[in-house]
C-alpha cells in the first residue's frame, strides 16, 4: 500500500506484495533527486512485505521525500512528508 502523500511523524511503514519471485528495489529520494535511502535491493520470494524506514538512523529531516518501488513489471511512485 504505497499511498501518495503520506504524512509521517514516526517511522513510515511501506507495505507491498510480490506476486512472483523478482528483484525488488525500494528507493527514497530527497527533493533534489538524491537517493537518501535504499532499504531494499534484492530478489524476493512471492509474499507480502513490510519495510520500516528508520528516520533517526538515516537522519532524514523535516521535508518532502519521494519513494520509488520497482519490482518485476511494476513501478510505483509516491511521496511522504516527514514532520519532526
Amino acid at each position: 500500500d504505497l499511498m501518495p502523500g503520506i504524512f509521517v511523524r514516526t517511522s513510515p511503514v511501506i507495505k507491498f506484495g510480490v506476486p512472483v519471485k523478482s528483484h525488488v528495489t525500494l528507493l527514497v529520494y530527497d527533493v533534489t533527486g538524491r537517493v537518501v535511502e535504499k532499504p531494499i535491493d534484492k530478489k524476493l520470494k512471492p509474499g507480502y512485505y513490510r519495510v520500516s524506514l528508520d528516520l533517526n538512523k538515516n537522519k532524514l529531516s523535516t521535508g518532502i521525500y519521494f519513494i520509488e518501488l520497482v519490482g518485476g513489471q511494476k513501478h510505483i511512485k509516491g511521496k511522504i512528508l516527514i514532520v519532526r
